[in-house]
């Protein structure tokens, strides 16, 4: 996809300021595009939107295909008549206990879900046109739809969260008839699992149509591996490298380097690429098209791994012990050029290209035409060929940024860094470093970059410590096997506060970003 030069801001729904103790896909969003319109900017990229799982991480879901649940919004639910007055209050009065600045996975989750599933009933033994509505969605749908909510079902009701590959194994393996009469017992949990994704894309529908107004593109992820406990896995064992009992040969994960000695295990399933081939890569291509139909454009995290993939043992206790394995490489992308990108307008994708980058990579990133990342955190090791420091951009064709999600903010990357980092970002920047200015000093770097699309998290827009960082990656080691979250590592947890939106805010950004030709121009009445 080609953007024209412009700018926008990373942050996820969930962060958003609400009454509901989590942001969410009502007021709230649409409030924040508004407030990202007055700010000149053309992009609003987020997290995955999948359910979550392992300690509440978006990348860790039961699903690839469905929404999360949790950023349904209540208030909206109300107004539409499946909350009432009494309930939507006793709901409200327990999450002003929980404070501002953070989720509160752990009650949040039991509190929503008991109080969403009770909504869906409510829905169901309610006549009206909203059935037709849902029908039409399900049959839409039905092709992740189905798997998703068996899956989600049979795991809560029948296994209490155990993992897939310890249940009985009639049901682990997918006998028709077992599956038949589990669909038959939970059919009313089933039915109620569709209506709370119906709800979902309801929601996220009025969010979509609203950026299309503001013109404002949505920026979705889509991580590259899937949860081992997810329908995904479950439905698809012929997909991954897996024995007869639906465990792993090898999982997942990136080998030690200057951020960790022993590397991170991951923990996902590998794909059987050689089966992704002999079906067109058909998985893939409905995966994408489904985060397609959500957001304008997508990132694929961990992009390198389709040239070639770190592969661990099963039962290794860190990721020192991997393999590096050939990846699909340009196979899988022409397959998704033929089917996604028709008339040759480039691939809606975006490749997360950080990390251990060798030559394959390079050459496949080039191949695929997808832009790439620059992270400014990155750029100053002393060495001026760096190829995050703006003078060494080639091509326009990438997004800069000045951290991710997976990064420390910019002020507490300035706080935690050796002196001579901080020298050189002076003297690159002309600027005094002071610590409540470094983070302006950064996104004035990114926005006067030769980049086309410059994408800011919102903490460091805000100028926030490490206090706000939304993801530490391996904070905590992967469980041995996959239960219910009932704990959060603290990651992805951050709230901003509504006052922190502001008009000065958002001037101070258009101003910059108006000073470095960002700020797009459209003729409203076309």
């Amino acid at each position: 996809m080609n953007f024209k030069r412009s700018h926008g801001l990373l942050l996820h729904p969930t962060s958003l300021p609400s009454v509901e103790g989590v942001g969410t896909l009502g007021a709230e969003s649409r409030a924040f595009l508004h407030w990202l319109s007055t700010s000149g900017a053309s992009a609003w990229q987020m997290l995955p939107l999948v359910p979550v799982g392992t300690g509440f991480s978006p990348y860790s879901s039961p699903s690839a295909f469905a929404g999360n649940p949790l950023l349904i919004s209540i208030v909206d639910l109300k107004e539409e008549g499946w909350v009432d007055e009494g309930e939507f209050d006793l709901f409200q009065s327990h999450v002003q206990e929980w404070g501002l600045d953070q989720v509160n996975y752990v009650k949040l989750s039991a509190l929503k879900s008991e109080l969403i599933l009770k909504s869906a009933e409510r829905f169901l033994n309610t006549s009206g046109d909203h059935h037709k509505a849902l029908e039409r969605f399900v049959q839409t749908h039905n092709h992740w739809l189905d798997h998703a909510a068996l899956f989600q079902v049979i795991a809560e009701e029948e296994y209490q969260g155990q993992p897939w590959w310890t249940w009985a194994p009639e049901v682990r393996d997918r006998v028709p008839n077992t599956l038949i009469s589990l669909a038959k017992k939970h059919e009313r949990s089933i039915r109620k699992y569709k209506v709370i994704q119906f709800w979902f894309q309801q929601q996220w529908d009025r969010v979509r149509t609203l950026a299309d107004t503001l013109h404002i593109t949505l920026i979705g992820d889509v991580p590259i591996y899937v949860d081992h406990h997810s329908a995904d896995v479950w439905c698809h064992r012929e997909l991954f490298e897996l024995d007869d009992h639906g465990k792993p040969f090898s999982v997942a994960g990136v080998p030690p380097d200057a951020f960790s000695e022993t590397g991170q295990l991951w923990g996902n399933p590998i794909y059987k690429w050689s089966q992704h081939l002999n079906s067109g890569y058909q998985w893939w291509i409905e995966r994408l098209r489904r985060a397609l139909s959500l957001t304008h454009v997508v990132r694929i995290d961990h992009f390198r791994a389709f040239a070639a993939y770190w592969s661990i043992p099963y039962g290794s206790k860190n990721a020192t012990l991997g393999t590096w394995i050939k990846g699909p490489g340009l196979s899988l992308f022409n397959h998704l050029k033929a089917t996604l990108d028709p008339e040759g307008q480039g691939l809606p994708l975006i490749a997360e290209d950080l990390g251990l980058i060798d030559q394959p990579v390079i050459d496949l990133l080039e191949s695929t035409k997808l832009p790439g990342m620059k992270v400014l955190q990155f750029a100053f090791d002393g060495d001026p060929n760096n190829a995050y420091l703006p003078h060494n951009l080639t091509s326009p064709h990438c997004i800069i940024y000045t951290g991710t999600h997976d990064n420390e903010t910019t002020k507490g990357w300035w706080v935690s860094s050796a002196e001579s980092i901080r020298h050189r970002v002076r003297k690159y920047c002309a600027a005094n470093g002071d610590a409540e200015q470094i983070c302006w000093d950064m996104i004035r770097l990114a926005h006067a970059s030769i980049a086309t699309l410059a994408i800011i998290p919102l903490q460091d827009l805000l100028a926030l410590g490490n206090h706000a960082r939304m993801n530490q990656p391996a904070r905590i080691d992967p469980p041995a096997r996959i239960d219910p979250p009932s704990l959060s590592s603290g990651n992805w947890s951050w709230r901003v506060r509504h006052e922190a939106l502001n008009s000065d805010i958002s001037e101070r950004l258009r101003s910059i970003a108006t000073l470095f030709g960002r700020c797009i121009k459209h003729d409203r009445k076309g």
